[in-house]
């Protein structure tokens, strides 16, 4: 069965924006021209500690055999977080709701919060 996406269909969007240029990309192709517009509900984010994700990647790369799962790459990573990825919350935060969730607890209660959260947004079913 082909799945379409219609005007009323939600769904999430995984690390994206990630800097102004990726925002300026967005908006020119859903600038309402030819009928392409998307309401963004809201900006997800996951907020956890530079410690936390180092020993979370480095366990990840145990096992998933990714090169770029190294303590060095992973603060390159984080510091380009820090650098780019954090100014898209300034860029967006006056048009777009931001909803921020601890990330430091077990994915279980993560993913329970994160439900939650978007469950407010009447537009959302997430079960």
């Amino acid at each position: 069965m082909k799945e379409t996406i219609s005007k009323d269909t939600v769904f999430l969007i995984d690390g994206y924006p990630r800097n102004k240029d990726n925002i300026d990309g967005w908006n020119a192709v859903f600038d309402n021209s030819e009928g392409n517009k998307a309401k963004i509900l809201c900006l997800l984010n996951l907020e956890c500690s530079e410690e936390t994700c180092v020993q979370r990647l480095k366990s990840r790369g145990t096992t998933s055999g990714r090169v770029d799962d190294d303590e060095s790459v992973i603060k390159k990573r984080f510091n380009t977080y820090k650098n780019e990825s954090v100014q898209v919350l300034d860029l967006m935060k006056d048009n777009h709701k931001i909803v921020n969730i601890s990330s430091e607890g077990n994915v279980e209660d993560i993913f329970k919060n994160a439900c939650l959260e978007l469950e407010k947004f009447e537009d959302v079913k997430t079960r």
